[in-house]
């Protein structure tokens, strides 16, 4: 039942030497997750329930913009998300959820939305460019590949999708996935 409502995440990753130290590279390495809940090592759908989170601006990062590990009901809106160094959204075993009016001027590395062995997401009404001219992963991933867990019921539609250097969508399963809609961007 938490609200994330109304503010700014800077991650001032210009400034976090020890990941270019150790890694060589300005972005994509996972460090800094902005708004991270639930549990990456027992994701259930009973660990982050009800929750919303609207009108935020992530970004400037290594790591996710918000990263849920098992949860339900969930939304987001109106999020913008200026070079994150991930997913901007990653969920992780997550079940009904709606992804909405994400906007990203400059994606940075990986995803703009990712979901991994989840179901019941739509996701809708984003715009996203690659402005900056990083090479990218795909803007929208689905998976499904942890073990006894499935993926189903995932639509993406009305998104539009700009100057990317990667593909569009990426599916990959080596776990039961079915009924994932791409229409209308």
């Amino acid at each position: 039942g938490l609200v994330f409502e109304n503010f700014t995440v800077d991650g001032n990753y210009k400034n976090q030497k020890l990941a270019f130290a150790v890694f060589n590279t300005d972005h994509g390495k996972g460090f800094h997750n902005q708004i991270g809940l639930g549990n990456s090592h027992d994701p259930q759908y009973e660990n982050v329930q009800d929750c919303i989170f609207r009108n935020l601006t992530l970004g400037n990062s290594y790591g996710d913009g918000i990263r849920i590990e098992g949860g339900s009901n969930l939304t987001f809106e109106n999020i913008t998300s200026n070079f994150g160094g991930h997913d901007v959204i990653h969920l992780s075993t997550v079940k009904n959820a709606d992804v909405s009016k994400i906007k990203v001027p400059n994606m940075k590395a990986n995803n703009v939305i990712r979901t991994r062995s989840s179901s019941y997401i739509d996701v809708h009404d984003c715009d996203c460019t690659n402005g900056a001219g990083y090479d990218t992963g795909a803007v929208f991933q689905s998976e499904c590949i942890t073990p006894n867990r499935e993926s189903r019921h995932i639509r993406y539609f009305n998104n539009v999708i700009r100057i990317i250097k990667g593909s569009g969508w990426y599916v990959v399963a080596d776990q039961p996935a079915s009924d994932i809609e791409i229409f209308d961007n």
